[in-house]
């Protein structure tokens, strides 16, 4: 079983990239949709799977 998730996005290369109504660089506002949909898959999983953000963090990498 699999999802489709279709985000809407506009950039220079769209031909109705005019008057996308935002100030951001191209592709900034399709960064932040896809960011903040994923961080909603994480958090339906966590609920999903009971993890916590402890059970989580155990298993994180860390890059410092």
């Amino acid at each position: 079983m699999y999802a489709v998730i279709t985000l809407p996005g506009v950039t220079k290369k769209c031909d109705n990239h005019e008057g996308a109504g935002t100030v951001q660089a191209a592709g900034s506002g399709f960064e932040q949709l896809s960011w903040i949909t994923y961080d909603c898959m994480v958090m339906d999983l966590m609920r999903i799977t009971s993890q916590s953000d402890d059970d989580l963090f155990a298993r994180h990498a860390n890059m410092e």
